[in-house]
């Protein structure tokens, strides 16, 4: 989405409509004491306005890239190395021996098969533990991730806009107190 909007804001219509209203808003303040403040009022405006829509986007986007960068981006790694350890631990834990031929086996042979096969279906309680605390551990990790990622997309893009706004609405009620 961000990409999407850095397009529009950075098309040449949009280019050219903030020139033509920097000159009118330029005009218009020139010409003012000698016409009516009115026409320097909403062409200030206008020129606020267009100019609020070209920058704040990419105003957007590097401000929350900094933040991210500052505060996020630590977690971000640590969460995301911790995820792929418990992806190796979980490998490990399941690789097991492959079973012996049966047909080229003797009697002791199948005798021991059986009590290792009883032996490994005892550690399966083992591995099984094993995976459940491996996979908490995960979970912790998990919602890290998607709570900076909730952050990065939804929450600080918005307080920066939010920001930028306030600031262009102070900017609006000093042209209009002109």
């Amino acid at each position: 989405l961000q990409n999407i909007l850095l397009g529009i804001s950075g098309w040449w219509g949009l280019n050219v409509a903030l020139a033509v209203a920097g000159l009118a808003a330029l005009v218009a303040m020139w010409a003012a004491p000698l016409k009516n403040g009115r026409a320097a009022e909403i062409a200030s405006r206008l020129f606020i306005l267009l100019l609020f829509v070209r920058f704040a986007v990419p105003l957007l986007v590097l401000g929350t890239s900094v933040i991210s960068g500052v505060f996020l981006d630590e977690d971000l790694a640590q969460s995301t190395a911790a995820l792929e350890a418990t992806s190796t631990q979980i490998e490990e834990i399941n690789e097991s021996e492959p079973p012996l031929d049966g047909a080229d086996q003797t009697f002791l042979n199948r005798l021991g098969s059986m009590l290792d096969e009883s032996l490994q279906s005892i550690n399966a309680s083992k591995r099984l533990d094993q995976l459940k605390e491996t996979a908490s551990e995960a979970a912790e990790h998990i919602v890290n991730l998607i709570v900076i990622f909730v952050l990065q997309t939804i929450i600080l893009p918005l307080a920066i806009f939010w920001l930028l706004l306030e600031i262009v609405k102070g900017f609006i009620a000093r042209v209009a107190q002109r």
